[in-house]
């Protein structure tokens, strides 16, 4: 069985790589490497695969093959094969860090039925008790109706809710909170640069219940547009504050080594989530990746 599926995921990585890529568009420089010569690359074009392609500095580039679409915005050289194998790792670890976004939402909407600290990697909230209100009523009503609208998937409607949250903020705890699900609405239908956009200058407050998942998030964003040298800084600036989801961030840390070519570190950051036995999700990802590298 296990041959099998080994044979199966070759089958379906073969067929990925094989198909000739198109170029969707292009916003400054990309060249494609022909006979030792850089030429550039416009949109229509066909991409072989086994090309070598660079991206210029401050250039955006997005390519597809007709089952992928690809963002590329951080300046280099790359091989078009190993974004299309990086894309479909990366895929895995974005499903899982929705899934545990979407939890998040779950547990909020049940209230304070169960510590939240102790399921599913949710810490609680430390909300003052200093006699004032510490939120806006009208945040309050917005944020829930976005929350109320994502578990429904309508994502539109979720949107204009989180942003009328973000206009009804008081304070910074609010206004991160609604940057937060505002950036996963955009994430989740499918728009990664317009939500790292809102996360530009994101700076979560430690102690927030949402902290983990909004760290994992824009990981997750930045190594889905190619962006590893900024997804391993961020990373690494938080990791000392990540206890409940820290088999996710290995996982995120090592896709991101990969990206760049460090296969050692990465194989040894997949590893450590499986030595460390984190949350079972963490360990099956972690485990494919070695198997398939």
């Amino acid at each position: 069985m296990i041959k099998k599926l080994i044979l199966i995921l070759f089958i379906v990585l073969a067929g990925l790589v094989s198909a000739d890529t198109v170029v969707e568009f292009v916003d400054g420089n990309f060249y494609l490497q022909k006979n030792s010569v850089w030429i550039e690359l416009m949109p229509g074009e066909s991409i072989p695969g086994g090309s070598v392609l660079r991206v210029g500095e401050n250039s955006s580039v997005e390519l597809s093959n007709g089952k992928a679409k690809f963002l590329l915005t951080n300046p280099g050289t790359f091989s078009i094969d190993s974004i299309i194998l990086d894309k479909n790792r990366s895929s895995k670890a974005k499903s899982l860090i929705f899934n545990i976004i979407e939890r998040l939402l779950k547990i909020q909407s049940y209230g304070s039925q169960s510590s939240p600290s102790t399921v599913l990697g949710v810490r609680a909230a430390e909300v003052p008790d200093d006699g004032f209100s510490w939120t806006s009523d009208g945040y309050a009503e917005y944020l829930e109706l976005g929350k109320e609208s994502l578990q429904r998937e309508e994502y539109a409607e979720a949107k204009l809710n989180f942003s009328d949250a973000l206009d009804s903020s008081f304070n910074d705890f609010e206004e991160n909170e609604a940057l937060f699900y505002l950036a996963y609405v955009e994430a989740v239908s499918g728009d990664p640069n317009s939500a790292l956009s809102l996360l530009q200058d994101y700076s979560p407050d430690y102690e927030a219940p949402y902290y983990e998942q909004a760290v994992l998030l824009k990981a997750n964003l930045l190594i889905e547009i190619f962006n590893s040298d900024k997804a391993i800084i961020w990373i690494n600036t938080h990791k000392m504050h990540i206890a409940d989801l820290a088999g996710s961030l290995l996982i995120l840390e090592g896709l991101a080594n990969l990206q760049i070519g460090d296969i050692d570190k990465a194989q040894k950051l997949f590893q450590n989530v499986i030595d460390n036995n984190f949350d079972s999700e963490s360990v099956a990802i972690a485990a494919e990746y070695l198997d398939s590298m």
